[in-house]
């Protein structure tokens, strides 16, 4: 809830809410900043960031788990954040590729 600088690598997870963007960081930090979904997409490292969701961006780095639990869809379980987030099925291929191997 402290503003200021922090490190790209911190950054565990950045949900979306209308003109806003809630981003949570390990050490339990999250701040609400007035930016939208396709800002961060652009600012941020493809390699590390990924959407799996119209409003989800996760970073890769604390990708635990990866289940499928439809034919299409997954949920991603990431460290040190307190829900499991669903994929939507537009996001889903990339995931897949990624993380499921079958």
């Amino acid at each position: 809830k402290e503003s200021g600088f922090y490190l790209i690598d911190d950054i565990i997870v950045i949900r979306s809410m209308k003109d806003y963007t809630n981003l949570f960081l390990k050490g339990n930090k999250y701040f609400v900043v007035h930016r939208s979904m396709i800002d961060w997409e652009s600012k941020l490292p493809q390699r590390k960031f990924l959407r799996i969701h119209k409003q989800s961006l996760i970073n890769l780095a604390f990708v635990e788990k990866v289940e499928l639990i439809s034919s299409n869809r997954f949920m991603v379980t990431l460290s040190f954040y307190f829900q499991k987030l669903e994929v939507s099925q537009r996001y889903s291929r990339r995931i897949k590729k990624l993380f499921y191997t079958h």
